[in-house]
């Protein structure tokens, strides 16, 4: 959490644009609930990456 609170300092320093927002991308009732709040936040979504990892024993 630290390392993303810098970032978004680092970010609003420089008057760009993010959203944070906590989800699991296994559960569908979080990724549409992150999908709506990305278009209530930025109006649009013109691509998403799913970037999300998983960490596990192997």
């Amino acid at each position: 959490m630290k390392t993303s609170l810098l970032l978004s300092q680092r970010i609003l320093i420089k008057k760009d644009k993010m959203l944070c927002v906590k989800a699991d991308m296994t559960k569908q009732e979080d990724v549409d609930a992150l999908a709506e709040c990305t278009k209530t936040a930025f109006g649009s979504v013109d691509i998403y990456v799913n970037n999300a990892g998983q960490m596990g024993m192997s």
